[in-house]
């Protein structure tokens, strides 16, 4: 059978194919003949989190001119590519806007995080909302404007910076990492958080966060009306 593959250009990251040595890797996948040629990747990774929002569409129109490029050379050598895939949750407006991509492949809006949270995916803000969030527990509290949870190094992805403390803790809250498995909630205010209760974590980076547990809790509300396993974690 006929393996269906995309080849990945790397279009906008330096050390990948330029378009001449594409359109041969092209030809020679349709020559095989276990092999069909069926598209272009062009991810632009890079520049997801750009900001201003200017600067990011800027930026994009550069990447896009490379890839509008590649597209008309494998046109015009008979391989013209059945899907043109890429984007994601920071560059999908602009990359809609393209008029060379068949999908996008946009993800983390439909969780978002703290790095996504704080910038403008499109021109006029951000129209998406948090809806993945790590509970951790307080165990222990004896200073007065500090409370130590459950969820460390173990529980979060740490590539992005660090979690914001959001239902359960005051909301001039911030959070420390202190190791494998616990993590400090500093904040100002007077308002105690009893021990026992729930913090909710807005994550700093969703993707690798998803891959440290086994189970997503659905809530509506206050109450958990679904649980669905993590299937594709690990590696």
């Amino acid at each position: 059978m006929p393996v269906v593959i995309e080849i990945d250009v790397g279009v906008g990251r330096t050390g990948c194919l330029d378009i001449p040595d594409a359109v041969q890797l092209a030809k020679t996948i349709a020559h095989l003949p276990s092999l069909r040629f069926a598209g272009v990747q062009a991810y632009w990774g890079n520049l997801q989190q750009v900001m201003p929002f200017e600067e990011r569409s800027r930026r994009v129109d550069v990447q896009a001119t490379k890839l509008r490029s590649l597209i008309t050379a494998l046109v015009e050598s008979g391989l013209a590519p059945a899907i043109v895939t890429g984007g994601g949750t920071g560059t999908h407006w602009i990359d809609a806007s393209l008029g060379l991509f068949t999908e996008l492949q946009s993800g983390s809006f439909m969780f978002l995080d703290s790095c996504y949270g704080s910038i403008p995916v499109t021109p006029d803000g951000n129209p998406f909302l948090p809806s993945l969030f790590v509970a951790a527990s307080a165990i222990s509290g004896n200073q007065p404007a500090r409370v130590i949870i459950n969820a460390g190094l173990k529980a979060l992805a740490t590539d992005s910076g660090k979690p914001i403390p959001m239902r359960g803790a005051p909301k001039d809250a911030t959070y420390r990492f202190m190791g494998d498995e616990h993590g400090a909630i500093d904040f100002n205010s007077t308002n105690a958080v009893p021990i026992g209760s729930t913090i909710e974590l807005l994550t700093p980076h969703c993707d690798p966060t998803v891959n440290l547990h086994r189970r997503y809790l659905i809530a509506k509300g206050d109450e958990i009306i679904d649980e669905w396993p993590i299937m594709a974690r690990g590696y």
